[in-house]
């Protein structure tokens, strides 16, 4: 009777210990997945931050060649 009892009881810690070897391995991939979403993010903002310059440059390109345009035409005229 008592092996029998000693039996059920391991068996009853063995389930815990699956039960929250589950729970684990669960908010393991919960918490992977959080981080793959920031890494994006991270390598999205790091991305645009190196482009920023770029942007400038162009939109500043675009003003100095619109501008240079317009004199060109003032004085052709």
């Amino acid at each position: 009777m008592s092996e029998t009892i000693d039996i059920l009881q391991a068996e009853t810690q063995i389930e815990r210990a699956l039960q929250e070897t589950r729970k684990f391995i669960a908010e393991r991939e919960k918490l992977m997945a959080e981080r793959e979403k920031l890494m994006a993010e991270a390598a999205k903002l790091d991305r645009d931050r190196k482009m920023s310059p770029i942007a400038i440059l162009t939109s500043l390109l675009g003003v100095l060649i619109g501008a240079a345009v317009t004199i060109i035409t003032q004085l052709v005229r």
